[in-house]
């Protein structure tokens, strides 16, 4: 077992204790502190015996079956059932389970019936679908091709995921799935196949929507159909564009078509096939803040800066990287003067050049906080900026709120520029002491391996 198991249930049990040692059962009589007791020693011995038995060789519980709550033991007194605490109390006490410990949870539902009622919506909130179970769990949700029979499971899913799909299943199993779960449905991540027109009807019915990902499509979809069904959705906070696919439709738009992305928007990411034309029409609510765009095999630079000076106003995070192919390679030099608001920036230095931080680019009033810098891996990439580059803007007192700083360890700074580095780390600790409300926050410089 896992440490964050043992941690969950011996955190559980010293509560219990803890309240059992401190317990005041003054003016209550025999009777009542009898059965205090008897639950919460009851309580304490099954998750005692759950510990026990959540080791890492255990079998795994499949979730895509239905499991009938526990049956009490015949001649059980009603009075004295096991673990028969609160409601309250096994609700707290679930929730200090990670939302994605299926195991845990359906462990749970193995104790009492009490414990089933309140696991199972925990269980089928975020459920793990595989190719394993993908089948028996379409079949739970859905008992049947319609609405006639219905599953109180589906009202308990949350988050759909399918991105763990690849040739699994039907397009009418991903649509059906969607119109039995679309009343509480928050998050849905798209398989890589099975995805269809019937899919994106369904979507637009999932009105409670706060997450759309849908980078792993690989089959075409319209933009007039994609934009059709998910403009309308009130509550969407976050959508995801495919990311190794072609956005058909370009020829049958109609003339004056704009692309309204939903109202409530604060974070796109844009990929795929996107053509021009799409860029320059793209309409985006007051909301949106943050905005990542990458993979963009057709758009060219000025569709891209046009869409960016269009937003640049209201993002506070952004990303460009690659692979934009028609994107020059010093195309975002002057990428801080346009967004006068960012925070955090992730940027290619396929993009960038030296002059990124020159007196003209760098204001010395950006409130720019977090710089990633990415690259990928194309030969002449790693020589396009350097430490000192840095080291020079931050030295002049531009970029004042500059404090953490990640490169891709494709640039070689940490083989090549080693002592680069360590006075650019120096120069972030310093700006941090030097401003007392940021003391213990972070500052320095990490590499990382791939943003992808």
């Amino acid at each position: 077992m896992g440490p964050s198991y043992v941690s969950i249930f011996s955190g559980s049990i010293a509560m219990l204790e803890s309240t059992l040692a401190t317990l005041d059962v003054n003016g209550v009589d025999d009777e009542a502190q009898e059965e205090i007791y008897e639950n919460t020693y009851n309580a304490i011995g099954n998750l005692e015996f759950m510990d026990r038995n959540q080791s890492p060789g255990s079998e795994r519980i499949s979730i895509a079956i239905e499991t009938p709550p526990p049956t009490p033991p015949f001649g059980s007194q009603s009075r004295h059932k096991a673990g028969q605490l609160p409601t309250e109390i096994v609700m707290h006490i679930l929730s200090f389970v990670p939302p994605n410990h299926q195991k845990t949870f359906a462990s749970c539902c193995l104790v009492s019936r009490q414990w089933y009622h309140v696991s199972v919506s925990h269980l089928y909130a975020r459920p793990l679908i595989t190719t394993g179970n993908y089948e028996k769990f379409v079949n739970v949700i859905c008992p049947s091709v319609t609405n006639i029979k219905h599953s109180p499971l589906a009202e308990f899913i949350r988050s759909l995921d399918l991105s763990h799909l690849a040739y699994d299943g039907k397009s009418s199993y991903t649509a059906r799935l969607l119109r039995r779960t679309n009343k509480y449905l928050e998050e849905f991540f798209a398989p890589q196949t099975q995805f269809g027109y019937a899919c994106l009807v369904a979507l637009g019915q999932c009105l409670n929507l706060r997450v759309l990902d849908l980078k792993l499509v690989s089959q075409a979809l319209s933009t007039v159909d994609l934009f059709q069904h998910i403009a309308p959705l009130p509550k969407l906070r976050s959508l995801t564009f495919p990311r190794s696919m072609l956005i058909a439709g370009d020829g049958g738009v109609p003339r004056g078509t704009d692309f309204e992305l939903p109202p409530a928007l604060e974070t796109l990411t844009l990929t795929g096939g996107v053509s021009d034309t799409f860029l320059m029409k793209l309409n985006a609510p007051p909301t949106l803040t943050e905005f990542h765009i990458s993979h963009l095999s057709f758009a060219r630079h000025v569709a891209i800066q046009h869409l960016i000076n269009r937003l640049s106003n209201q993002l506070t995070v952004l990303e460009v990287n690659y692979y934009i192919a028609r994107l020059p390679h010093n195309a975002m030099d002057k990428l801080l003067v346009m967004c006068p608001h960012l925070v955090k920036l992730i940027v290619a230095v396929d993009f960038i050049t030296s002059h990124f931080f020159d007196d003209e680019n760098a204001p010395s009033t950006h409130p720019l906080k977090q710089l990633d810098l990415d690259s990928s891996g194309f030969p002449g990439a790693e020589h396009k900026v350097k430490p000192d580059d840095i080291y020079i803007c931050l030295a002049g007192e531009r970029l004042p709120a500059l404090r953490i700083m990640r490169i891709n360890k494709k640039l070689g700074w940490m083989q090549r520029e080693e002592e680069g580095v360590r006075d650019l780390v120096d120069l972030l600790e310093i700006r941090r002491d030097s401003v007392p409300e940021e003391a213990g926050d972070l500052a320095g410089v990490w590499e990382f391996g791939t943003l992808f």
